[in-house]
């Protein structure tokens, strides 16, 4: 699934990107879309637009521990974005993994890394 996003990503295919999110996942980038003026309801839009603000060269997956709990997951500087390492969430819904919304931007008490 990581290599799956990493690939869409790295591609450009923000909605296959997009399939590969988790519902939080999703949230955040509803909530993101008001910063790089995207419709909130437009999930591939808005990851366009907040890549190509961002200005971020291509992210490499670097996973090498993957930490499991119930429907979580957090790999620890599980990817590598601009030379620096950065940790990378997964959630699990109805048996399917997906990329999970980031740990280093998590609100509310609903979120889960």
């Amino acid at each position: 699934m990581a290599e799956d996003f990493f690939a869409a990503y790295d591609a450009k295919d923000w909605d296959r990107a997009c399939d590969l999110l988790s519902p939080k996942a999703k949230k955040q980038i509803a909530q993101a879309a008001v910063f790089v003026g995207a419709d909130p309801g437009d999930c591939p839009k808005t990851l366009e637009k907040a890549v190509a603000a961002s200005r971020q060269s291509k992210s490499t997956l670097a996973l090498k521990t993957v930490r499991i709990t119930g429907d979580t997951a957090i790999a620890p500087d599980g990817s590598i974005e601009d030379g620096k390492p950065t940790d990378l969430s997964f959630e699990r819904v109805d048996g399917r993994w997906y990329a999970g919304p980031d740990p280093e931007e998590r609100t509310g008490s609903d979120e889960t890394p």
